[in-house]
């Protein structure tokens, strides 16, 4: 089930009502929690503004709940790099330091959050490595020219490669390839990022 779950947060992100319908009827949890952020499915659909997917997903059972205010706090990983050295995280904050972040980590974190999702290859894909590394990739769903140019500035601030935005699910979607990306930003919300 929670593999339909996981598809289920992609596809309200997408604003894929289709998609959506369909694994709500295979028996996806329209109550489903984000888990990289801790908002409920619910809360995507009725911020995409799409009152026909939000009313669908209340049709199936999903309960209106308050996304809270910031993501709940991740544990930090077990040991840092800086400069090429690791160090145990518990001795960098008794020394009273923290690891140097480059300024565009907070923003990137921030628009993931906002308007970001990762696209994954299936469980159990096989193939070669570099064929299933082209299947994973960031998404960020803009609603405009505006908030295009917000993310395309951070991801080349950031070093990051991207191509031309495309429309998926009616959609402009702002893609972001590779498994490297998907982790490089993904970590940003693991290490404490935030605008």
């Amino acid at each position: 089930m929670i593999e339909l779950s996981l598809a289920l947060v992609d596809c309200v992100k997408r604003g894929d009502f289709e998609a959506v319908e369909a694994l709500l009827r295979v028996g996806a949890d329209p109550n489903a929690v984000d888990l990289l952020e801790g908002v409920p499915v619910l809360h995507y659909a009725t911020r995409l503004g799409d009152g026909r997917l939000a009313e669908m997903m209340s049709r199936f059972g999903a309960q209106p709940v308050e996304p809270p205010a910031q993501a709940p706090p991740v544990a930090p990983p077990p040991a840092l790099a800086v400069n090429g050295v690791t160090e145990p995280a518990a001795d960098k904050k008794k020394a009273g330091r923290s690891p140097a972040r480059p300024p565009w980590a907070a923003p990137l974190a921030q628009l993931y959050r906002e308007l970001g999702y990762v696209r994954r290859p299936q469980r159990g894909a096989t193939g070669p490595a570099e064929d299933l590394d082209r299947l994973w990739e960031v998404r960020f769903i803009v609603s405009g020219k505006r908030d295009l140019r917000a993310v395309q500035e951070v991801l080349r601030e950031a070093g990051f490669s991207y191509g031309e935005p495309v429309k998926l699910g009616g959609r402009l979607t702002q893609r972001v390839p590779g498994r490297e990306a998907v982790e490089r930003i993904t970590g940003l919300l693991a290490t404490g990022s935030s605008a």
